[in-house]
């Protein structure tokens, strides 16, 4: 008898310290911080590139720089998987289409109010890389990307480092941490003696203080499920908050980074959020990091750049109604400290068009029809007339009879 209570005494005991660890590092809610809400910018490796292109493009009046590794234009894969592993990619480069096609595409979504004005992009900051070895995003398909920003951006606020690197393969490039600058596989992390976050953020923002040491403990974890529509994005999220941030002390920037195809926290831990190069410059320039996560179920824990999520609603994931875009804007909103009530109003459809609670498709090449955005309601043909709106969650909004 004595023996049992000990056991499950002991057991218990266990099962109170597994408890009291699990607690400990629960992640925490995200939190506001004092930033400037026109020093918000993108960046992001391959999935996370065309995710960080995404997010620049469809929230074009608050994000102002992006910093792009190996990806292409601004709506390459058109919601077609096909595209998206060949012609975006290292396959089937010549099947990309002529001319300013993407641009045209991105005009006509802006035209819908499916995405903000394209004139948003012009004083903006854009950073552009492509490895030399990289065989698995094709240089020309960044060329493109070059030459879509040019079509928007003032060409002096443009950097395109084009195979200046000759062995940089396929990775996130780092100047003293990974595998060695040739290497496939692994974190997707390699060191190739060069700094590719300073260089972005330097581009971005202009002259900043040299990097410093980065302690461990202000990378925090954060609760992602507040901010989710999509089992696409993971449990948790990292943020990186520099010491003066936290206190409060000093007014600063917020930068989005955005990990590649399976280098999320389910398949390499904190080690993008912790070794990309990122968090000794946020340190001395009081930039706070986010680092949203993508789930495992995610195709290959990729983010949304050619239409997964989108459920039967056309071309709607790189739009400010996809579900991770809409996610992620709301991340970027609790971050700078937007206000957090829900929208609810009775407007013309034109008018909720254009703040982005309602979005338009074109049936026949004939009839615009109208959509509440996140939930897809229809609302009509008639953009004059007036429907009532209510946000249920972030980037969604239902037709409702009446406001409270």
């Amino acid at each position: 008898m004595m023996d049992y209570c000990f056991i499950a005494g002991r057991a218990l005991l266990l099962t109170l310290a597994a408890l009291s660890v699990s607690t400990a590092h629960a992640a925490q809610a995200l939190k506001t911080y004092n930033v400037d809400p026109d020093q918000i910018s993108v960046s992001g490796l391959s999935s996370g590139g065309y995710m960080a292109v995404q997010m620049h493009v469809a929230f074009s009046a608050s994000v102002m720089g992006a910093g792009v590794l190996a990806a292409g234009p601004y709506f390459c894969a058109e919601g077609n998987v096909l595209y998206a592993t060949t012609r975006c990619l290292n396959s089937g480069v010549s099947l990309l289409p002529p001319g300013e096609y993407f641009q045209d595409l991105t005009e006509e979504l802006s035209d819908a109010g499916r995405i903000d004005s394209t004139a948003g992009m012009a004083g903006d900051r854009v950073w552009l890389f492509t490895g030399g070895a990289d065989d698995v995003v094709a240089t020309p398909v960044v060329d493109r990307l070059r030459a879509f920003y040019e079509s928007f951006v003032d060409a002096g606020n443009i950097v395109y480092l084009r195979n200046q690197i000759p062995d940089a393969q396929h990775a996130m490039i780092t100047d003293d941490y990974g595998k060695p600058c040739g290497f496939e596989g692994g974190a997707y992390i390699n060191d190739c003696d060069f700094d590719a976050a300073g260089a972005l953020l330097k581009h971005i923002y202009g002259e900043l203080k040299p990097p410093v040491e980065a302690p461990p403990a202000h990378l925090k974890t954060f609760d992602q499920s507040p901010f989710s529509g999509t089992d696409s994005l993971g449990a948790e999220g990292f943020v990186y908050v520099p010491s003066d941030c936290e206190s409060g002390d000093a007014g600063c920037r917020l930068h989005v980074a955005f990990h590649g195809c399976r280098q999320n926290r389910n398949v390499i831990g904190d080690e993008y959020a912790r070794h990309a190069g990122y968090n000794e410059w946020a340190e001395a320039n009081d930039v706070v990091v986010l680092y949203p996560q993508t789930e495992s179920t995610a195709v290959n824990q990729c983010w949304d750049w050619w239409g997964y999520t989108d459920g039967g609603v056309e071309w709607n994931y790189a739009t400010r109604s996809g579900l991770q875009m809409a996610a992620v804007r709301a991340m970027i909103g609790r971050v700078a400290g937007e206000p957090r009530s829900g929208y609810c109003g009775a407007d013309s459809i034109a008018a909720h068009v254009a703040a982005g609670r309602a979005y338009s498709q074109v049936y026949w090449w004939l009839w615009d029809f109208y959509y509440a955005s996140g939930s897809n309601d229809y609302l009509g043909w008639l953009e004059s007339a007036r429907v009532t709106l209510k946000q249920v969650k972030p980037g969604a909004f239902e037709v409702a009879s009446a406001c409270p």
